[in-house]
């Protein structure tokens, strides 16, 4: 085992609460998605460039950055699409697949991108008994049913950048100036934090998302 230091961590680690040093491992042979990996940026993009942090802020991901981000799989039509490798082992060549940091092959992309920034595996976190972190490890307890709750509003689309996001905002803002107490959730897509910050900055007092479940993305979780 040994220990790096990270310039950037992605948003996708969040549920772990992580600092930048890390102990890692080489090789891990059954990959999972959440595993939290250490990275070097290898390239840098024009298009998709910026890394999102735990705090939410953009960063922007400079060549030879050394990044903390989770394995995870993209279906994005106007973005990147990739999967978690069969393997993965320190001097792997993987890809960015988001903003939040989720890493894995990139198999394609939307034509108005650039190519997905290329990373290299510098090795794989863990813990002191050499167990892979993963963000599963913190995540929200599942339940079978709502002890009680107020009236649940869903908002539904058929593909991404529809207009999901812009008219949860708007429900929670005119609730929120209604006085009425207001929590909002997001329920599928790829991990980051900007459209749960964003219902926050509209009023909701609580937020949550897949990612908060310990999924780096809802790609092969239709049945949740």
């Amino acid at each position: 085992m040994k220990v790096l230091e990270a310039d950037k961590i992605g948003s996708a680690t969040s549920p772990l609460d992580l600092k930048k040093t890390v102990s890692v491992i080489d090789e891990n042979n059954a990959p999972k998605a959440g595993d939290v990996v250490v990275v070097r940026a290898l390239s840098e993009s024009v298009t998709y460039g910026n890394l999102e942090l735990p705090n939410g802020r953009l960063a922007k991901i400079n060549r030879n950055d050394i990044l903390l981000g989770v394995l995870g799989k993209r279906r994005a039509l106007k973005g990147f699409v990739g999967d978690v490798p069969d393997s993965i082992k320190t001097g792997d060549k993987l890809n960015l697949l988001n903003m939040g940091g989720v890493i894995g092959v990139c198999l394609g992309h939307h034509s108005s991108l650039s190519d997905a920034i290329e990373v290299e595996v510098l090795g794989i976190a863990a813990n002191e008994s050499d167990e892979f972190l993963n963000i599963g490890d913190n995540a929200l307890k599942p339940t079978d049913f709502l002890k009680s709750s107020a009236p649940i509003v869903i908002v539904a689309g058929t593909c991404m950048n529809s207009g999901k996001t812009v008219a949860a905002t708007e429900i929670i803002k005119q609730a929120h100036h209604a006085g009425l107490k207001v929590c909002g959730a997001k329920m599928s897509g790829v991990a980051a934090l900007r459209d749960t910050l964003n219902m926050e900055d509209h009023g909701a007092m609580a937020t949550a998302s897949f990612l908060d479940c310990g999924l780096p993305s809802t790609v092969d979780y239709g049945d949740l």
